[in-house]
């Protein structure tokens, strides 16, 4: 009995070990609804993959998903397997997609940030010295520090999200690296290049624009036509004396073919 215990502890290690080496990459994102930039929560998703792997996922309560998959190009889809993006999952690498549905939950459009696969070069395993960004968000109308923006790192496992004072803080290797900032009620925001220097701190101050933020006035003009109906309605309006007036356009409607043939529909004259 021992020995059958043995072998089939073994036999399930064996089977798990392929699983966790290969769980390699990781796929992060968030949904928002078309039209209201609303955060889409508790979606169930599906990460699908040419040879028939699934994997299953749902966003969390602010509408975001993260996973991890192994390296490989992966289709994220609705648990129905509508597709929603494309895209590929580096080895110890972070993509992100950033998608909309529709206002009856089908996919709209995606935006998908990944990294190209990774060639060997000299040099790559050289020690890179890390530095720490510091942050505020606020609101681009009021200036009020926004709270709970979750901020994403691409291409980097690194994550944040802002405290009751809109800070966050995050540390990343050194480079310049490109942030998206995701909160209900805004509109996203990509900040792109943030240095960040060895053994020193970045700090950034970003702004987000509420989503459905009214614009200023706008005045429109156009030039007036002489000649219409409005403007000789006007014409007669102001004036202090008993007139008829006719217009270009009052001819081409009645299809008088010269002012002649016009000239007789106006009361009170006689032509000879």
């Amino acid at each position: 009995m021992p020995v059958m215990r043995s072998t089939l502890a073994l036999a399930l290690l064996a089977l798990a070990l392929p699983t966790a080496a290969s769980a390699d990459g990781q796929l992060t994102g968030a949904l928002f609804e078309e039209g209201t930039s609303a955060l889409v929560s508790g979606k169930e998703l599906v990460a699908l993959r040419a040879d028939g792997v699934s994997v299953p996922l749902r966003t969390d309560e602010v509408g975001g998903f993260t996973v991890d998959l192994p390296a490989g190009v992966w289709v994220l889809a609705l648990s129905d397997g509508a597709e929603i993006a494309r895209v590929y999952v580096g080895d110890d690498e972070t993509s992100e997609v950033l998608a909309t549905l529709t206002a009856d939950g089908r996919p709209l459009h995606a935006t998908v940030e990944a990294p190209e696969e990774l060639i060997e070069v000299a040099g790559a395993d050289e020690e890179v010295g890390t530095g720490v960004l510091e942050g505020v968000v606020v609101s681009a109308e009021d200036g009020a520090p926004v709270a709970e923006v979750r901020v994403l790192v691409r291409g980097s496992r690194a994550e944040a999200v802002t405290d009751a004072e809109g800070r966050f803080a995050l540390t990343l290797p050194e480079g310049a690296w490109d942030l998206s900032l995701i909160r209900s009620g805004f509109s996203t925001l990509s900040v792109p290049e943030v240095t960040i220097a060895p053994d020193g701190t970045t700090e950034r101050r970003v702004e987000m624009v509420p989503a459905g933020r009214l614009m200023d006035g706008l005045r429109i003009t156009a030039p007036r036509i002489q000649g219409n109906t409005a403007s000789l309605l006007e014409e007669r309006k102001d004036t202090s004396a008993m007139v008829e007036v006719l217009g270009a356009e009052q001819m081409k409607k009645s299809g008088d073919s010269d002012a002649a043939s016009a000239l007789r529909r106006v009361t009170g004259l006689t032509l000879l």
